[in-house]
């Protein structure tokens, strides 16, 4: 953890640029649940018939204080919209709910671009820092550590190494405050509709968290494994361009030939392996997020139809509501991964 530490002391530097990307993604985690629980006002617009009421449905006991503590946090938004959207017209009040879910998203994708922009500014300046600081100290060292240190290997240290560290900046401020944002506003969305029908949903995730897990410690090996291996193939490069009079001095061209392709065959050996395990995550995740789906699908329908206290809008927005949180959940579950890999090349 003190690598990490003593990486994030340079974020201090750019303290300005981090805050402001942290409150775009507080906002822009709100407007993601507002656009698609904004779903459920106009599909039952478009579906409800004529004369039939759109009053809620009475809680279910078990959740009633959570669902009412929800209400009451919501409740002065909630008001502004049905005054604004719900109308005696149905087509009037279709196209206002429609020019609110496009305000939403646009406010989403503005809230998004803000964000990511500001982050990429804290990136780039980190790892510019990071690189300068490091070529001073190249300068610092004695001779002796030239003599016993490749050149392919420092040179490695600066460009790749230094790469990977970025992406534990990423992880640090981007996965670590977005991510669990955007579960805890879907799920509290999701629990409102339905907490019965988010309990179910959650069977799933300790399966889906326990199987991303495992392929990320093989991924973690690995990406160590690949840092060495593109060190070692910069290294005979470097040896081989410094050294090519002596090379074609005593005809050593199929020589350094096999030796590099030796350890271009050995990378290329390793990152068919990692790419292997990391394709085999999603399709793995995507089938038991549908397991999940399906589950969901059959038991909130026998609510619909049984008439119990699930509309159909309600059961599609839940839908669109528990699958966003999908995502989030799986790209979270990597941020110890990339933090682990971030480590090593800070090493």
């Amino acid at each position: 953890m003190s690598i990490l530490f003593r990486l994030l002391s340079y974020v201090k530097r750019y303290w300005r640029n981090l805050s402001i990307s942290v409150l775009c993604t507080i906002l822009f985690s709100i407007f993601s649940g507002a656009s698609i629980y904004l779903a459920i006002p106009l599909l039952e617009t478009l579906f409800k018939p004529e004369g039939v009421s759109t009053t809620q449905t009475e809680p279910e006991p078990v959740a009633s204080n959570v669902r009412g503590w929800l209400e009451k946090a919501t409740e002065g938004i909630s008001k502004t919209f049905q005054a604004y959207a719900i109308t005696e017209d149905k087509s009037e009040s279709l196209l206002r709910i429609c020019l609110v879910i496009l305000l939403a998203f646009l406010l989403k994708n503005l809230f998004g671009y803000l964000q990511a922009y500001s982050l990429a500014y804290v990136e780039q300046g980190v790892i510019k820092d990071l690189r300068n600081d490091l070529y001073k100290h190249i300068h610092r060292l004695s001779l002796g550590y030239f003599t016993n240190e490749r050149t392919g290997n420092l040179i490695s240290r600066v460009t790749n190494d230094v790469t990977v560290l970025q992406g534990s900046v990423a992880a640090s401020f981007l996965n670590l405050i977005r991510e669990p944002l955007l579960i805890l506003v879907f799920l509290g969305m999701a629990f409102y509709i339905s907490w019965k029908l988010t309990l179910i949903s959650f069977l799933v995730l300790p399966f889906s968290l326990y199987v991303i897990s495992r392929i990320g410690i093989k991924l973690h090996k690995e990406s160590g494994v690949i840092q060495e291996k593109i060190a070692d193939i910069t290294s005979v490069l470097q040896e081989t361009i410094s050294g090519v009079k002596v090379v074609k001095a005593f005809g050593m061209e199929e020589f350094e030939n096999r030796k590099f392709a030796r350890e271009t065959q050995d990378y290329f050996r390793r990152v068919l392996k990692i790419s292997r395990i990391r394709n085999l995550a999603s399709p793995l995740t995507e089938f038991l997020s549908i397991a999940a789906g399906v589950i969901i699908i059959w038991y909130g329908g026998k609510q619909v139809i049984e008439g119990m206290a699930l509309k159909p809008a309600e059961l599609i927005g839940f839908l669109l509501v528990i699958f966003q949180t999908m995502p989030p959940i799986k790209e979270l579950s990597s941020v110890a991964n990339r933090l682990q890999e971030s480590r090593a090349a800070g090493e």
